[in-house]
């Protein structure tokens, strides 16, 4: 469990690294909770990635962090549900 206090800014999405992980402005990579897309080699994974591409590539998002995980995962990724376009980002 993290300790300290959970980060909620919004931001623009610059890139989308799969289905599941995007960078935010200020070089942040966001690791969406609530989501586990294949990776990108998996079946689905190219597909997942195109889907959250299509919905908050260059849109402004609204990034609210973990407040149970606070602070980066192992790959340094801050664990946050994301809302582009007012729609929180779940699986589909």
């Amino acid at each position: 469990m993290g300790s300290g206090y959970a980060r909620c800014f919004e931001t623009n999405v610059t890139r989308v690294v799969d289905g599941d992980t995007v960078d935010v402005s200020g070089g942040l990579r966001i690791r969406l909770v609530l989501v586990d897309a294949p990776e990108l080699s998996e079946i689905g994974g190219p597909e997942a990635k195109t889907y959250l591409e299509s919905l908050c590539l260059n849109a402004s998002a609204l990034i609210d962090e973990d407040d149970l995980q606070v602070g980066d995962d192992p790959y340094g990724r801050v664990l946050a549900v994301v809302y582009c376009a007012g729609t929180m980002q779940t699986p589909r």
